[in-house]
């Protein structure tokens, strides 16, 4: 999960997750794992996450950094690798995995 520099947030349980709107590239196995995360909230009665799937891996990480969605949910090192070509390390920093 990766977050805007400035969330303090350590992901460590969905229940963080509660109605945030979330980018993941789609289709993909993270789009999959995403999805499941999305059901388990809802099982567990928690305000179920918004899903914001992206043609690409790069589109989310531009769209967090600038706001327009809460997190990412991307490999890490993936992610890393995006945020060094992008140019976004200083706005957008990995939070934990699942």
């Amino acid at each position: 999960m990766f977050v805007k520099a400035d969330n303090g947030m350590p992901f460590t349980e969905i229940s963080q997750l509660e109605g945030l709107t979330i980018a993941v590239f789609s289709p993909s196995n993270t789009a999959t794992q995403l999805k499941s995360i999305r059901e388990e909230m809802v099982a567990k009665g928690l305000v179920p996450i918004e899903i914001d799937e992206r043609p690409d891996d790069d589109s989310g990480f531009r769209k967090l950094a600038t706001g327009r969605v809460h997190a990412v949910y991307s490999n890490r090192d993936r992610g890393r690798q995006i945020l060094e070509a992008e140019g976004l390390t200083a706005d957008v920093r990995y939070a934990g995995g699942h």
